[in-house]
């Protein structure tokens, strides 16, 4: 027969452990699932000093690799705290899931023989803070029930608290989890009145689980406050936004890099393609003032760099450089970009930006639309951009600054790789090969300067851009020069 204490273990072990309900793994929609933990056996091991605990999931699992029983493992020097005197422990599962239990100073936390926990306390608090190592799943309530099957409490939030004295007759023994993939706002550290920042990869993985859930942004702003670097050997990203998950709100990334982005899908069909930093952005959405380096991109259609379908957003004073590679996966693969794979929608703009991406196709006779800026521009805007790379390569349409086009507008835009000068749009008005502008002294050219500090351009009027000390313009482009020395 169990001691009391093992059985008190027992009690405790089904109320922690049953709380979890956080999983690894992508989905493109939002999903809300429920499952439930049930504490099965739990043995003492003398030699490790541990407690090993077996458990049973039961409901819709988050985890489908996973068996149904679990096992893990407690140090006994953790558990086992007198009432009245704080104490804390974490335990972590073997699928991703850990939870943190403590309790304060008073909290008069006590077990029965009868296998129940009571914080005996009013106004003291037990704190249960539940996590997953990846955190793509979201606890959204968690209900508690007796070893009779009835109904004690719920709570709608990652951390519960017990501020109030319960019955001795509930007897903890089962937890039922409402989760879902989509994390609530709280997850952002607030920057001010709809505004959130982003400072790692973790949070760049929230609002991707956000976004893909559902849920538009519409009215927020996201700051990026600091340099991301991910580990480019892995296939480490879901970009944010996906075919019918649009991003409509803002994300300044302040000047700062994302490095390391490595996203490779192999089949063919929408569900390869939507792939860039975003993977999607709609009507209204802002993405600017970010720099792509070290990055590779693999997919079907619709694959950019910084977005992979713009469709009535912006985007703006952005930077790609030369270690980002963009190619295509299958035969007949379309729209891939330096910048944009595809851009759509009067109101959709590409402005100011520098890309020096390797956008490169598998040879095939089907794929098409490759470009250093953008891969095909159905309708919209592409103005003061320059593509400063030497590889934009497929069997059909390509071009330096955009590889196919419907309609739209282009304005002001240079290339430098003089092997693409008239492969369909390769060369035209709005998208010229650059040639090089030498002022002489006390001459300065007449326009208005539009500065992009992020991509490093200056655009002088809409005939010149500015790189650094160099200008540029192009065969065709009407330049007006002023002297400025002494008659």
């Amino acid at each position: 027969m169990k001691s009391t204490f093992t059985k008190r273990i027992n009690s405790v072990l089904a109320l922690l452990l049953t709380i979890v309900a956080l999983a690894a793994g992508q989905r493109a929609m939002a999903e809300t699932k429920a499952v439930t933990y049930t504490i099965t056996s739990v043995t003492h091991n003398s030699t490790t000093n541990t407690y090993n605990i077996v458990f049973t999931r039961s409901g819709v699992a988050f985890n489908t690799s996973a068996p149904t029983n679990f096992s893990t493992s407690v140090s006994s020097s953790s558990i086992g705290q007198s009432p009245g005197n704080s104490g804390s422990f974490l335990v972590s599962l073997a699928d991703g899931f850990k939870i943190n239990v403590s309790w304060e100073s008073g909290s008069n936390v006590g077990f029965d023989d009868n296998n129940y926990i009571s914080p005996g306390a009013n106004g003291k608090q037990i704190t249960y803070n539940v996590s997953c190592t990846d955190e793509t799943y979201y606890v959204t309530h968690v209900e508690m029930w007796d070893s009779k099957g009835a109904w004690i409490d719920q709570d709608y939030a990652n951390q519960w608290r017990f501020a109030q004295n319960y019955a001795s007759a509930h007897a903890f023994g089962k937890i039922t989890i409402t989760y879902a993939n989509t994390p609530p706002l709280s997850v952002f550290q607030s920057a001010g009145t709809n505004t959130y920042n982003i400072r790692n990869k973790e949070e760049l993985r929230h609002l991707a689980n956000y976004v893909n859930g559902g849920n538009n942004c519409d009215g927020l702003t996201f700051l990026q406050t600091q340099n991301i670097t991910y580990n480019v050997a892995e296939n480490n990203y879901t970009p944010i936004g996906y075919k019918n998950s649009y991003f409509r709100g803002t994300y300044n990334g302040q000047g700062n890099t994302v490095s390391g982005i490595n996203v490779s899908r192999t089949g063919s069909g929408d569900a390869e393609g939507y792939i860039g930093l975003f993977g999607h952005v709609g009507a209204g959405g802002i993405v600017q003032n970010v720099i792509l380096d070290n990055s590779s991109f693999v997919g079907y259609t619709n694959v950019g760099g910084i977005v992979g379908r713009l469709a009535n957003g912006t985007v703006q004073n952005c930077q790609v450089t030369n270690s980002v590679n963009i190619t295509n996966v299958a035969a007949d693969a379309t729209n891939f970009g330096g910048i944009v794979g595809k851009v759509e929608l009067d109101n959709a703009n590409v402005i100011g930006c520098i890309s020096a991406a390797n956008v490169t196709g598998k040879k095939d006779t089907l794929s098409n639309w490759f470009g250093g800026i953008v891969g095909y521009l159905s309708s919209g805007t592409i103005k003061d951009c320059l593509y400063t790379g030497t590889s934009v390569d497929c069997d059909k349409s390509r071009g330096a600054i955009l590889g196919g086009m419907n309609n739209g507008t282009l304005s002001n835009n240079y290339h430098l790789y003089s092997r693409i000068y008239s492969v369909n749009i390769g060369n035209i008005e709005g998208a010229r090969y650059a040639r090089t502008v030498t002022l002489g002294e006390n001459i300065t050219l007449v326009g208005d300067e539009t500065p992009y500090s992020v991509s490093g351009l200056t655009a002088i009027g809409t005939t010149a851009l500015r790189h650094g000390s160099t200008i540029y313009s192009g065969e065709g482009q009407t330049l007006t020069l002023t002297y400025t020395g002494t008659p």
